[in-house]
């Protein structure tokens, strides 16, 4: 019986080689799971900045519209209010405006029945 002779470095080679894959292919899924997280991150930063901003400018609004100058525009824009030296003015109709005239109506004409358009169709009638 003839005995083979086993030369353990090139094993040990083989075995390390295939651990230095099993850690390289390990690392490449890693840095592939590090580089989708940092681009969710930057999405829900991104979205986190423009819900700030938004809620800032709703807080300005909510406090300009509890504010005395709010109020005195609404005032005098669309109320009845006037500042100090003016005078208002209300125009006051003198009653010889005329009515807007009316179209008058336009006569309807009855909808023929089916068995007279037949008889136009077929004889001219």
């Amino acid at each position: 019986m003839k005995r083979i002779k086993v030369n353990w470095r090139y094993i040990l080679t083989g075995i390390g080689l295939v651990l230095v894959v099993i850690l390289v292919i390990d690392f490449n899924q890693r840095l592939d799971t590090l580089n989708r997280q940092s681009m969710q991150l930057a999405t829900v930063q991104a979205e986190g900045t423009q819900v700030v901003e938004t809620q800032v400018a709703l807080m300005t609004r909510v406090a300009y519209a509890g504010s005395d100058a709010s109020v005195e525009e609404w005032a005098y824009t669309e109320g009845r209010w006037v500042r100090q030296g003016e005078s208002l003015v209300q125009p006051i109709p003198d009653g010889s405006a005329a009515p807007t005239p009316t179209a008058p109506p336009v006569p309807v004409t009855p909808e023929p029945e089916n068995w007279q358009i037949w008889l136009e169709l077929f004889f001219g009638k």
